[in-house]
């Protein structure tokens, strides 16, 4: 993680705003990815800390890119990555599934990226453990974690597909979906700091569409763009709500160190 966050973007982008610096983030990750798909037709423990390896490690990049963001004091960067880390995924891969289905690479399956390659997987099909971390069946569990075809890559796959962000809109997504939940499930300084954050990034999208893509009315557009994260934080919400119900009811037989990093999964 020390090695992750504090050193900044590997190439500086001094002339772009912060919002345009984290779009060229998001082309940084998928830049070195290749075109080829992997079928994914188990998920079990090595797959589960495999991919939530791979998906902690994207969102820490990205926020490398986040120049407000490196300026903070690093025991809050750490705090705030560390709660909103799978969120950011969740979008990251809902986006992703919709670019597969638009060119046709991935069918009607989820697809995200893990290290250098398009992996694809058949939650309504494939074979996935969960017995490696809780007392219930694989069925039982299915409640408590979006492994069917209730995922939310399933759910609003054509409505991202409809909406085609670019990756100035995708990154502010991203930033409003992680900030926003980091500032409410913490409140107080740190739930200041993001609105301060995503203050700017309000105001960066304002100077890309009036001046960059020539759109100065685009209330219709955000509304659009702001309307699918709220369909996503509402999924994150119902997510949480039944996780919360699994340690009620003491169904996970695994202990994790730093347990704020696996809050809402």
């Amino acid at each position: 993680m020390a090695k992750t966050m504090p050193s900044g973007s590997e190439t500086p982008y001094h002339s772009y705003s912060t919002l345009q610096k984290l779009a060229i983030g998001m082309r940084k990750i998928e830049g070195k990815t290749s075109p080829q798909v992997k079928c994914i037709k188990t998920y079990g423990e090595a797959e589960t800390m495999a991919f939530w390896e791979n998906d902690f490690l994207r969102a820490a990049r990205w926020f490398t890119y986040f120049d407000e963001f490196q300026k903070l004091e690093h025991f809050q960067q750490l705090k705030i990555l560390a709660s909103v880390w799978h969120v950011w995924s969740r979008l990251d891969k809902l986006a992703i599934t919709a670019m597969g289905r638009r060119k046709n690479i991935c069918g009607e399956f989820v697809m995200f990226s893990h290290k250098d390659e398009y992996m694809v997987m058949d939650l309504k099909r494939m074979e996935i453990d969960l017995t490696w971390c809780s007392r219930l069946t694989n069925q039982q569990m299915q409640f408590f974690y979006d492994t069917s075809e209730n995922n939310m890559c399933y759910k609003f796959a054509q409505e991202m597909i409809a909406l085609n962000p670019d990756d100035v809109e995708l990154s502010y997504m991203l930033a409003d979906l992680a900030l926003t939940h980091a500032g409410h499930r913490f409140q107080g300084e740190i739930q200041e700091i993001c609105e301060k954050l995503m203050e700017n990034l309000a105001n960066n999208l304002h100077d890309y569409y009036v001046n960059v893509k020539d759109t100065p009315r685009y209330s219709m557009r955000l509304g659009q763009i702001l309307k699918m994260n709220r369909k996503i934080r509402e999924e994150v919400l119902q997510i949480r709500s039944k996780l919360q119900l699994a340690k009620v009811f003491d169904v996970h037989t695994v202990e994790f160190s730093h347990m704020e990093f696996f809050e809402d999964l």
